[in-house]
């Protein structure tokens, strides 16, 4: 199991995990955005299960460093991310079988 973590958390780093200003439209929201897959993925924000990946669109965030942990059955990764005031973050990770 540790290897497959591995293996998702380098994918992660590498292909899905990816973060971007927010457009003029969203510029007054300070958090983080979410585009995980699949939809039964958990997301976890500084230890604090806010719910599965398919009904989590947007979260509130205040400005500063925060601990993301996604988790899927038995499989699980980590990784900071950094929020800006005024700042969306768009986080998108997608868990793969292999």
């Amino acid at each position: 199991m540790f290897r497959r973590t591995l293996l998702i958390t380098l994918f992660a780093l590498i292909f899905g995990a990816t973060a971007f200003a927010a457009d003029k439209k969203g510029a007054n929201k300070t958090g983080i955005e979410w585009k995980v897959t699949p939809a039964h993925v958990t997301i976890w924000l500084d230890g604090k299960k806010l719910g599965d990946a398919g009904s989590l669109t947007f979260t509130d965030a205040a400005a500063g460093k925060h601990a993301v942990k996604l988790t899927k059955g038995g499989d699980e990764t980590e990784m900071e991310v950094k929020v800006s005031k005024g700042q969306v973050v768009k986080f998108e990770f997608e868990f793969s079988d292999g």
